[in-house]
Formats: C-alpha cells, sequence, structure tokens
C-alpha cells in the first residue's frame, strides 16, 4: 500500500521506506501472478513496470513519475524471509534506478536474518503475563513466523529507515529503548481516529484508525511538522504493530506524528486484513483494477485522511476531540502474512523537469 500511494500521490511524497515488499503494480489485479511476483521478481522486466506505470500517468491516474526521482528509498529484506524472496526488493530498486534515483538517495539493507517480519528492538519480554511472554520468546530473529511478525533482531529498522528519509531532523535513540519511555507507556499517546466519514461502499476500511501524537507536539504543534503514514501488513490489526513496532519510540523522541491507516477483512478474498495489492477490495466493481491509483477506494480513502490530519496539525484540537478514544487494546487476527510496509511522508516537491 505504501509504493501504491508513492506512486500515485508521487508529487506530494518526501521518501519511503519499504519491509519485504513487491514492485509498484506487480500482481495488477491477478492473483496468478503472485508466484512470480513474490518469488521470481527477478523474471519480469522491469520494461513491463515501467510500461504499466507510465500507461497509468497517460490516463491521469497517477501522479508525473518523474517526482519519484526526487524520492529518498529504504529497502529491507530479511535473509530468512521465505515469503516474498530478495529478487522481489531487488526489483523495485531496479525500477527505481530506472525512474531516476541517485545512489544517495537510495538504501538497500538486506543483510538481517530476520523472517518476513519486521525487525525490531521494541518487541522484547516486557510483557507481564505469562502467554505473551512465551510469545516473545519465540518471536527471536528468523524464527518460524507467528503473531505480531515482528522479531527481536537487535536491530532498530524502523529508526534506521527514518534517520535515512528525514535527514532535516538528524533523527536521535536509534538503536536505543528508554527505560522511561517503555512501548506500553507511550500508548498513552495513541489517539483514535475516525475513518468512517471518509469511507466509499467498497474501501474495506476499519471504522478507526490511529495517530501518535509526541508529547512535546501536544504542548506546542509547531514542534512537529513531519507526518509519517505506517500500514500494518497482513494479519496485524491489533495493538503490537503500533505499539512494538518502533515508530512511536521513535516519533516521541523527534517529534514525529504517526498515522496508522487500518484495513478490515473481507470473507474469503482478504481474511486477514491486507491492504489491497491485488484488485479484489470490490469484488466486481470496475475500479478493482485500479486499485493502486488515486481512485482505488482504499487509497482515495487514505489520501483524504492524510489530508484531513494535515500537514500542520492541530494538535489540542485533535487530542481534545478525541480525548475518550485513545487506544487502549485492539483483537489481534488468526494467522497469515503477505507484506508489511512503511509508507510516505508527505511534503510539498519541486515540479518534474520537462523533458
Amino acid at each position: 500500500m505504501a509504493t501504491q500511494l508513492q506512486f500515485a500521490h508521487s508529487s506530494k511524497v518526501q521518501g519511503i521506506a519499504i519491509f519485504s515488499g513487491l514492485p509498484y503494480y506487480c500482481i495488477k489485479n491477478n492473483l496468478t501472478r503472485s508466484e512470480k511476483c513474490f518469488k521470481q521478481a527477478n523474471t519480469i522486466p522491469v520494461e513491463e513496470l515501467l510500461d504499466t506505470i507510465q500507461r497509468l500517468f497517460d490516463y491521469y491516474l497517477i501522479d508525473n513519475p518523474n517526482f519519484i526521482s526526487l524520492h529518498k528509498i529504504y529497502l529491507q529484506h530479511g535473509s530468512k524471509d521465505r515469503t516474498i524472496t530478495r529478487e522481489a526488493l531487488e526489483k523495485s530498486k531496479e525500477l527505481y534506478e530506472a525512474l531516476g534515483v541517485k545512489s544517495e538517495y537510495l538504501k538497500t539493507n538486506f543483510d538481517i536474518p530476520s523472517g518476513h517480519a519486521l525487525p525490531s528492538i521494541d518487541y522484547t519480554v516486557t510483557a507481564t503475563d505469562k502467554e505473551n511472554k512465551e510469545d516473545n520468546k519465540n518471536n527471536n530473529c528468523g524464527e518460524p513466523l507467528r503473531k505480531p511478525y515482528i522479531q527481536n533482531c537487535g536491530v532498530d529498522v524502523v529508526g534506521e529507515a527514518l534517520k535515512f528519509l528525514i535527514t532535516s531532523l538528524n533523527i536521535k535513540f536509534i538503536n536505543e529503548t528508554i527505560k522511561d519511555l517503555s512501548a506500553d507507556k507511550l500508548k498513552k499517546n495513541l489517539v483514535k481516529i475516525d475513518q468512517r466519514k471518509f469511507k466509499s461502499e467498497y474501501h474495506l476500511m476499519n471504522d478507526f484508525g490511529y495517530l501518535y501524537i509526541p508529547t512535546e507536539c501536544q504542548k506546542d504543534e509547531t514542534k512537529c511538522n513531519h507526518l509519517h503514514v505506517a500500514f500494518h501488513g497482513c494479519d496485524q490489526l491489533g495493538e503490537e504493530f503500533m505499539v512494538y513496532s518502533g515508530y512511536n519510540r521513535i516519533a516521541e523522541l523527534n517529534n514525529i506524528v504517526v498515522f496508522y491507516p487500518m484495513s478490515k477483512p473481507q470473507d474469503i478474498y482478504n481474511p486477514y486484513g491486507c491492504w489491497d495489492f491485488f484488485g479484489t477490495e470490490n469484488g466486481d466493481d470496475f475500479r478493482s483494477e485500479l486499485y493502486a491509483t488515486r481512485i482505488g477506494p482504499q487509497m482515495t480513502t487514505v489520501t483524504l485522511m492524510i489530508e484531513d490530519i494535515g500537514y500542520f496539525m492541530d494538535m489540542k484540537s485533535i487530542t481534545e476531540r478525541h480525548a475518550t478514544e485513545v487506544l487502549i487494546g485492539l483483537a489481534l487476527l488468526i494467522i497469515g502474512l503477505i507484506y508489511k510496509f512503511t509508507a510516505p511522508l508527505f511534503k510539498s516537491a519541486p515540479k518534474p523537469k520537462q523533458e
């Protein structure tokens, strides 16, 4: 979803971090391409991807792809990931290079021995109940996958990605857990956002998303000028992704607002609440083929929410309006993960150069 948002609204994006994700519009709206995109992406000619991007732009369905050359790109893949192979990230790298992204704007991290999960230093054995302690012990780096698909790898991938993407902030406290800022304590700054007023008939969004507002930003909104959108992965609809991924810790210590939009499951087509990356979010509706464009239902909803939050955000108004809806806990689903991303940082971009 992050990659889709990046291409659909590239004029408003500053950068993107992709954790074990696919090249843009790789599956199209044809699930029979899953094996090729997940396991054999090296067999897909980059010209095929470029041709699709150009055609979508020609029909005014995405922003000018020339903007992509201005973005910073962070690509991460776990060396023990057997769900999506490294070739998929290598193909994304090739695509970005073909679109003019300079080497200094493109960073890869393919050496962490994680599975198809988000590497983190925040998901540690701090739970008070025995069941969660056992879960944490079995989520070590490279272990067989299990919820919440976050693995203790001793590497602050989220912190490293944000430091690369937002150079103006000189992000601090990477790879550091702060004693007085445990993941559980930071939950108090998660504010519930009503997604219902933005939804269309087919958008498959949960009723609520969440916004992390750092303590200092609640006191003085001028201290926060960066909005980061973090998309959960498949079967990550519980609070664990928001609480233990590491975003909140980095956001709190560097005054970054983080928006967590939330999708929802769909019967047999999408039982784990994945973001639509295959065009079945709205059944037979014609827009199912255009899910990765500006008019895709989920894309439209998320974009409207981002605009509503605003680049310069009224923190006091947001916290007062939703004071009774601060996150306490959400339910987890069962199993399965296809991909997980973090999404773009919205900022004005210069106009692309004319040919």
